[in-house]
């Protein structure tokens, strides 16, 4: 894998509008950083996933992973005004949003998948 960063999220900051309130002319430029640097963040996240969303620690990980991008990605859109929308149609954004679907077995068990069982009781979490 290449150490060159791809930035298909920062990308998007460049004429990203910004809605927060109290936005004036003196808060533009710290609020163009942030946003910038949020974006990153979800630049390095991705870079570490394959184009299938499967996440290399397994479902026990998912909410540490797959739901903290979402959440992310949401806090982007929301202050830009919808700006970000189209980062939820990637297909590897919703190959990971499928990835729990795709290892759950059923009621409460999970394929047993690298460093957790196959019960939340079983290294899930809770």
């Amino acid at each position: 894998m290449s150490s060159k960063l791809a930035a298909p999220v920062r990308a998007f900051t460049g004429d990203a509008p910004l809605f927060l309130p109290g936005n004036t002319s003196d808060t533009v430029v710290a609020l163009q950083a942030i946003l910038h640097k949020a974006a990153e963040s979800c630049d390095y996240f991705l870079k570490d996933y394959g184009n299938d969303g499967c996440c290399e620690e397994g479902a026990q990980y998912y909410r540490h992973a797959g739901l903290c991008l979402y959440g992310a990605m949401t806090v982007l859109n929301t202050v830009t005004g919808g700006h970000f929308a189209s980062l939820f149609q990637w297909d590897k954004v919703k190959n990971i949003a499928a990835y729990i679907l795709n290892v759950h077995v059923d009621d409460k068990y999970y394929f047993n998948f690298t460093d957790h069982g196959r019960t939340p009781e079983n290294g899930m979490g809770s």
